[in-house]
């Protein structure tokens, strides 16, 4: 596991972490997805695969939590 940043080091696993992308990103967000693993609750909001998606949707629904 590559190291992790202090602030996360400390991060206690019952706070939930929500990540979102638009579709260019989505690569990228599984990416970090994969690399959180150590932490049970990862909420993905989206979106689910590479097909067209406007950011400022799943930007939206971040913000809402």
């Amino acid at each position: 596991m590559a190291a992790l940043p202090l602030k996360m080091r400390h991060m206690k696993k019952n706070h939930n972490i929500y990540i979102a992308s638009d579709h260019r990103g989505f690569k990228l967000k599984q990416h970090l997805i994969k690399g959180m693993q150590w932490h049970s609750n990862i909420i993905d909001l989206g979106p689910k695969n590479h097909d067209p998606a406007d950011y400022p949707d799943y930007a939206h629904k971040l913000c809402k939590k």
